[in-house]
């Protein structure tokens, strides 16, 4: 039996730290790996760099000595850093490990030593973190698009000169964003086509829902004409996994509740939505709070009726040729 297949037993005196801080790591996820290297051909990172520290496999052994007093966190964080958080590894895992769940916990504890700058803070917290925010935001980027605004940005190369050609292209790639007349013609219920077999919730999500609004509105469109009423439930917002994947914690847990609430009062058999990121955080919001006793039957509740846009499409296509 190799080193690896051992959790070891580390005395009460030693607890595990990371400079004055105890372990973030859940001891089960963390021992879950069996170091067999299925991740690695499937992690961007270890392809491109060509290295164990840029591999899941690697970073969770780092993990592992921070958890039992050999490195400190901060250590480590460069390579935590450099990880894209794609979870591709979790895919062709066989023992299952939860490496999101790993990185989401230490990129918490991150945060006790090096917060977020400020204005990122308040970004995460006022802008993506409320309702209002989000459409503000929205609002924001068609005036920038419409007013001719970002043809001048082009011109004067502005997003490269702050944040040089990888914002550049990420700027340019932005589709173009509705109309702040369209956007609040929406329908907040959306009848079925023929008999309501079906209520559903949409999660519109924040940014998903100002760049690919439409693809929002065309999938309604899809639910509609499977015999789904279609509704919008008012007050939900971000889904909280960009303030996770930047350690912001306690923030998406705010969205969680604000969610939860919002989606447990109209009787919805499901809660769908369309973009990937979103229905992962969705899905996972019993682990996120996990600690918080009050929330478990809501939130267990909330989860089991969360689905992908193509997960529904495919059950309900199966139920109309049963």
């Amino acid at each position: 039996m190799s080193w690896t297949e051992i959790k070891p037993e580390i005395p009460a005196e030693t607890a595990p730290h990371h400079g004055e801080m105890v372990s973030p790591f859940d001891e089960e996820a963390l021992y879950a790996c069996m170091r067999c290297g299925f991740c690695i051909n499937s992690c961007p990172t270890q392809n491109l760099l060509q290295v164990e520290t840029a591999s899941p496999r690697g970073r969770i052994g780092m993990m592992r000595a921070v958890h039992e007093g050999i490195l400190d966190l901060e250590e480590i964080t460069p390579y935590l850093d450099s990880c894209l958080g794609c979870r591709s590894c979790e895919d062709v895992c066989p023992a299952g490990v939860p490496y999101g769940q790993l990185l989401e916990e230490a990129r918490h504890a991150i945060t006790e030593f090096r917060p977020n700058p400020l204005p990122v803070r308040l970004a995460y917290e006022y802008v993506l973190g409320t309702p209002v925010g989000i459409q503000l935001s929205g609002l924001g980027l068609w005036f920038y698009q419409a007013t001719g605004l970002q043809k001048l940005t082009h011109g004067l190369k502005i997003v490269e000169k702050i944040g040089g050609k990888g914002l550049a292209d990420m700027e340019r790639s932005m589709v173009k964003a509705p109309s702040p007349l369209k956007r609040w013609s929406r329908k907040r219920l959306n009848p079925a086509k023929g008999e309501a077999k079906y209520k559903v919730a949409y999660f519109a999500g924040c940014v998903s829902d100002i760049v690919f609004w439409e693809t929002n509105q065309n999938a309604v469109k899809v639910l509609n004409h499977l015999g789904c009423d279609v509704e919008f439930p008012k007050n939900q917002g971000c889904c909280g996994a960009v303030h996770t994947h930047a350690g912001e914690v306690d923030m998406a847990k705010v969205q969680a509740k604000r969610n939860i609430e919002a989606f447990e009062a109209g009787g919805y058999e499901f809660i769908v939505n369309t973009a990937g990121g979103c229905g992962a955080a969705l899905k996972e919001y019993h682990h996120l709070l996990k600690d918080e006793p009050d929330w478990k039957e809501r939130t267990e509740r909330f989860v089991t009726r969360c689905r992908d846009f193509s997960e529904i499409v495919d059950w309900l296509m199966s139920q109309e040729g049963a």
